[in-house]
Formats: C-alpha cells, sequence, structure tokens
C-alpha cells in the first residue's frame, strides 16, 4: 500500500507542474526517432541532449530521459519491419518475423501489433518497478560500505557476462572502464593519477565524456564505415491500420510472457533489452504447437521481443534507482546524468529525493501510453523519417556530441577527450568488444573504489574483517560463480563445434 500512495503522490506532483507532460511527450517523440534510425539509440540521444538538460529542472529533465528511454524501444522496431534493419540491438529478433509480415503486405499491421505489444510490456514492467522499488531501496539502505563494494563487484563480473561475447574482453572493457575512473587527484592522498603531466585530468574525467564519445563518435566512426552512404529504402506505409481483436487475443499471452521475461532480464545487469527479447522469442517458440511459422511472419513472433524489448526498460531501472547499479548501457548514462545533477543515485535517493524518484516511476506509465499513442497513428510519418540519408545524418550527430561535451564545463580539451573516446569506442567494436561495459566500468569506478575505502577503514584495515561476512560472499560468489558457468558453457559449445566440423565435412564424400 505505502507504494501505491507514493506512486499516487508521484502522479499528483507530474500534474502539478504541467510541463512536466510536455516533457514526456518530448521525450517518447524524440525516443522514437532516435530508436528508428539505425546507429542512435537512447543511449546516445540522451548524452548529445546534455546541453538542454544542463539547463532544465532536475525533475524536467530526468522525466524526458526516462521517456526518451522509452520510446526508443518502441522506435527500434519501426526499422527492424520496414528496413530489416534493428535500429538497436534490442530489435534484432523483431527482424525475424516484422520484415517478412511488411514483405506480404502486412507492414501496418506488424508496426500495430509491434506498439501494443511494447506497451503491455511497459506497463507491466513498470507494475513490478512500483512494488519492487521501496523493499530494495530499504535492503540497500541497510548494506554497509562492505557489501555495497560487493553487490558493485557482482555487477560489474554479471555484465561482463550477460552482455555476450568473450568474457575475457568483457573483462578487459569493464577494467579499461574502472582505469578511466581513477583519473584525477586522489581526494584522500592529493596525488595525481594517470594524468600525464595534463592540468586538464586533474579533475578527473566526467562520465558524460566517455558516453558522448562511446555512444556518440564511436557509433557514426562505426557507421560509416560499414553503411555510411547508402540510402535507405524501407517498405512503404500509406496509412494506419489498426489491429483487428483476434489479433490482439492471440498475442494477449505472449505479450505477458515476455514482459515476465524482459522484466528480469533488465534487473540482471548488463542483460538488458537484446537478451530479454532473444530469450522471450526462443520461448515462444519452443512452446508454440506451430514452431514451423516462426520466422515466416506470424503475430506472437512479433509480439514476443517486442513486449520483452519495453519491459526490460522497467527492468533496469529497479538497481538504478533503488541500489545505484545501472542494469544497460543506458541506465548507465541516466546515472551519470544522477551524478551532475549532485542527486544521490541509491537507496537514499528515495529518502532524499522520494518526490522525484515516484514522479520518474509516474511518468513511465504516461510514456507508455503516449509511446501508443504516438506510435500508432503516426506510423507513417516515422516510416518518411528512415529515408533521410546517413551521409546527412552522421555529421549532425558529431556536431550534437561536440556541443554537448563543449557546454559542460566550456572546455575545447573534453571536446578532444569525446573524440579520442569516440576512436575507442570503434576499435572496440572492432575487435567485437562491447563500449557499453567500459560505459559501465566508468559509472560504477568511483562507487567501487569509494565503498573499498569504506569499507577497509571500518574493518581497520583488515581484508579478512571486510570480505568474511555472510552476505559479501554470497554477492562475491554469485559474480564468480556466473563467470565460471559462463565459461564452461562457452567450452563446450567450442568443443561440440569442433567435434562436428569434420562430420559435416565428410559428409558430401559418402
Amino acid at each position: 500500500m505505502e507504494s501505491l500512495t507514493q506512486l499516487g503522490i508521484g502522479f499528483a506532483n507530474l500534474f502539478t507542474d504541467p510541463i512536466n507532460l510536455v516533457f514526456i511527450v518530448v521525450g517518447v517523440f524524440l525516443g522514437t526517432v532516435a530508436g528508428l534510425l539505425p546507429g542512435l539509440g537512447p543511449s546516445t540521444a540522451i548524452a548529445l541532449l546534455l546541453p538542454v538538460a544542463m539547463s532544465l529542472d532536475p525533475t524536467h529533465a530526468l522525466v524526458m530521459m526516462v521517456s526518451l528511454y522509452l520510446g526508443a524501444e518502441y522506435g527500434g522496431r519501426i526499422a527492424a519491419i520496414l528496413l530489416n534493419i534493428p535500429g538497436d540491438p534490442g530489435a534484432l529478433m523483431t527482424t525475424l518475423d516484422g520484415y517478412p509480415m511488411a514483405q506480404q503486405g502486412r507492414a501496418s499491421t506488424a508496426l500495430a501489433i509491434s506498439a501494443v505489444a511494447s506497451f503491455i510490456g511497459s506497463i507491466l514492467a513498470v507494475i513490478g518497478l512500483v512494488f519492487l522499488a521501496t523493499p530494495m531501496a530499504s535492503v540497500g539502505l541497510a548494506f554497509g560500505p562492505n557489501v555495497y563494494f560487493a553487490v558493485v563487484v557482482m555487477a560489474l563480473l554479471l555484465s561482463g557476462t550477460l552482455v555476450g561475447g568473450s568474457v575475457v574482453k568483457g573483462c578487459i572493457a569493464i577494467i579499461l572502464g574502472l582505469i578511466v575512473a581513477t583519473v584525477g587527484t586522489d581526494l584522500q592522498t592529493g596525488t595525481p593519477r594517470f594524468t600525464f603531466g595534463l592540468s586538464g585530468f586533474l579533475e578527473g574525467i566526467d562520465p558524460i565524456i566517455p558516453i558522448i564519445g562511446v555512444f556518440g563518435i564511436g557509433e557514426v566512426f562505426w557507421n560509416l564505415r560499414s553503411r555510411g552512404s547508402e540510402k535507405t529504402h524501407s517498405v512503404s506505409v500509406k496509412k494506419f491500420v489498426p489491429p483487428r481483436w483476434s489479433e490482439l487475443r492471440e498475442i494477449s499471452w505472449t505479450s505477458l510472457r515476455g514482459s515476465i521475461l524482459g522484466f528480469i532480464a533488465g534487473v540482471l545487469p548488463g542483460s538488458g533489452s537484446t537478451l530479454a527479447s532473444f530469450f522471450s522469442y526462443s520461448l515462444e517458440k519452443r512452446i508454440s504447437k506451430t514452431p514451423e511459422k516462426f520466422g515466416t511472419g506470424t503475430p506472437k513472433g512479433l509480439a514476443a521481443p517486442e513486449s520483452a524489448n519495453n519491459a526490460s526498460v522497467g527492468g533496469s531501472l529497479v538497481p538504478m534507482l533503488t541500489l545505484g547499479i545501472p542494469g544497460s548501457g543506458t541506465t548507465a548514462v541516466l546515472l551519470a546524468y544522477l551524478t551532475m545533477y549532485g542527486l544521490d543515485p541509491g537507496p537514499g535517493f528515495f529518502t532524499k529525493h522520494a518526490s522525484m524518484a515516484w514522479a520518474i516511476i509516474a511518468s513511465l506509465f504516461i510514456s507508455a501510453a503516449v509511446g501508443l499513442v504516438l506510435n500508432l497513428p503516426l506510423a507513417p510519418v516515422f516510416a518518411r523519417i528512415l529515408e533521410i540519408p546517413r551521409i546527412y545524418l552522421f555529421p549532425a550527430i558529431m556536431v550534437l556530441a561536440f556541443i554537448a561535451a563543449f557546454s559542460l564545463n566550456n572546455s575545447v580539451f573534453d571536446v578532444g577527450l569525446v573524440l579520442v573516446f569516440g576512436l575507442v569506442g570503434y576499435l572496440m567494436r572492432m575487435v567485437n568488444m562491447s563500449p557499453a561495459l567500459l560505459v559501465i566500468g566508468v559509472v560504477l569506478g568511483t562507487m567501487l573504489e569509494r565503498n573499498l575505502r569504506q569499507g577497509w577503514v571500518l574493518a581497520n584495515g583488515s581484508i579478512t574483517d571486510m570480505l568474511f561476512q555472510p552476505l559479501v560472499l554470497v554477492f562475491l560468489a554469485i559474480g564468480v560463480l556466473a563467470v565460471v558457468l559462463d565459461l564452461i558453457a562457452k567450452g563446450r559449445r567450442k568443443k561440440k563445434a569442433v567435434v562436428t566440423s569434420p562430420a559435416d565435412e565428410e559428409a558430401p564424400r559418402h
């Protein structure tokens, strides 16, 4: 009941200041555009809006940012359905049935079904957030610095295994982020760390800088390398056609299952919408009586990943708002914004800034409804945006990135740093390393160091007294176990591939 009361207060705060509703609509619209344009996405869009956010009231800015995040999950499906190009990695599974539906002349139906499934996922996930927020924040307040240190370590290890690819490369990316977080003057000893004699490094590197570089400039470099000058040709959408009741009834249980899986995946640090959509699609195909229809344009194959995609947004906000742990690359950016505004991300956020916290949660309900209302009738309009040649789009993104970097401290040095991190992000993509993990490492690095030092002091410098506590060992064990199990699973898959490949080569000879 307390959660519902707080939620009611959150809605009251939103409607008391009607400008919040304007920022919600603007956020959802910008998010939809950011999501549908391949290579942009919510992380980049939120980072590029820094100059705007700095001029706004924190509540207005954060309401707009979370609305943009949710809107981007709506938008990601548009390019996936019409172009067979996912607007973000989470929309990859949407292409499997969404694009075939579009090729069959059912593009409008596919867009409508995915919008409804996204709405269901968003609403159910925010309901989960409402009932988990207060209990998790209460638990977090009971954590000492040594337990919090273990929670951060667990989050980093889980991120390294769940983002995908090589665990070793994932850990390297996180370590790079942690190193970036240590740059600057040590606040306790006054000793410069990794400054290389440059005065611009003395105050450290603001997390927003690598975020803009990696997600903004880095993505531009990567997309220019692969398809910068190509023109897009999408399946046309002449007019809005609402989904039939029979189609909505067909996807209802699919959307419910996808929402639950997406919410759980979102809560786990590092998993996010990509794994959420994959798990949901795989489960739906496995339990279906007609699995052969998946991949040919079945509504269930479209609703499963879309409901999971949007549900992962609400899930990823649970650890960010209650524990200060980012559940995805985008929530890492949001966490950096909270820090920039001088707010205390984590359990204290719900006690020190309760009205703002619940206003943000309440705004997600409205954002989900606005996303549905915008995405149903405006599908033909959004489809036209896909026709913008990327050769014009990418320079605009770079200009916005440089403006955002300069506005942070009015420093040309920061602009140069953004360019460097853009190159780092590009090189990481080249070697199949996740740039999002570097950002998570940067954002969590300061928290990790602070709690390590506080825990060390409280334990009188004894590592055993600090770490050999039940809760600390549990969290550390979960993180280590996740890495070990991931390495074992990948080792078995590699061994199986080696065993089966000779047989595949010899088969044609018989």
